[in-house]
């Protein structure tokens, strides 16, 4: 949930347990229960609507993880590689692992990693690869794609359940402000309650600190200018004709 839906859910929250509290002081009409329910209903549905964003965080950790794993098999395999190619140079161009590589250009990269390694598999196990690091590798690139789909549909859910949250609230301010109405005409001598609405009802941000800007202090009034410094005139050493040259860079020997 983003930050400033928090905020607003926290202060509907709060306004449902006035309702809760101090309903009865309500009239009976049906302006005050229809904006009660309206929130009531609001609050009820944003922890299952947040479950969603929960999942894409788990969607997205499993994602890394896969994705770490098979990198790391990667590596041992272009390690290996290097070594094989001082015999064989032709290996080196064919398992080169970029340092930074998006994921499904990751995926490609592996596949062509697992389908060149299968070819020269004898000779990585006999430089201390597993005899099963292909079947190894395959299994870690099915698993990366596998989480890579999970994250894809996660995060959509995810922007869809945020999309009806923002929705979901707005419709449960605009009863919040309904309320403000009818408690404010309703409750106009009950000042105690009046003060625990104002207080329920009120979203809460944190106080933005301004930083004091530094300003010259003025000149007074009357006081004279510094007197300029006296300028030494030029000596013959230091005088020139015409503007001064810039230093020269002399080329590197």
């Amino acid at each position: 949930m983003k930050l400033t839906d928090r905020r607003r859910y926290d202060m509907l929250t709060r306004v449902r347990e006035f309702g809760v509290n101090f309903g009865h002081l309500l009239p009976e009409s049906t302006l005050s229960r229809q904006a009660l329910a309206t929130i009531d209903e609001a609050v009820g549905q944003v922890p299952a609507l947040e479950q969603a964003g929960t999942s894409a965080s788990v969607a997205a950790a499993r994602k890394a993880t896969a994705r770490n794993a098979l990198v790391d098999l990667l590596v041992k395999v272009e390690q290996t590689a290097r070594v094989l190619a001082v015999d064989n140079p032709g290996l080196k161009p064919r398992f080169a692992l970029p340092a930074s590589v998006p994921d499904r250009r990751l995926l490609s990269i592996a596949r062509q990693f697992a389908r060149d390694a299968a070819a020269q598999a004898a000779e990585f196990v006999a430089h201390g690869m597993p005899s099963t690091f292909v079947v190894d590798l395959e299994q870690r690139i099915a698993t990366f794609e596998a989480t890579l789909q999970q994250r894809g549909a996660s995060r959509e859910e995810q922007v869809a359940a945020r999309a009806r949250i923002a929705a979901s609230l707005d419709v449960a301010v605009a009863a919040v402000r309904t309320l403000d109405v009818i408690v404010a005409n309703h409750l106009a001598s009950d000042p105690v309650t009046q003060a625990v609405w104002k207080r329920d009802r009120r979203v809460a941000y944190p106080n933005r600190s301004r930083k004091a800007v530094a300003t010259p202090a003025p000149t007074p009034i009357g006081s004279e200018p510094p007197a300029p410094e006296p300028v030494a005139p030029d000596s013959p050493d230091t005088a020139q004709s015409g503007p001064a040259s810039a230093d020269r860079i002399e080329p590197a020997a």
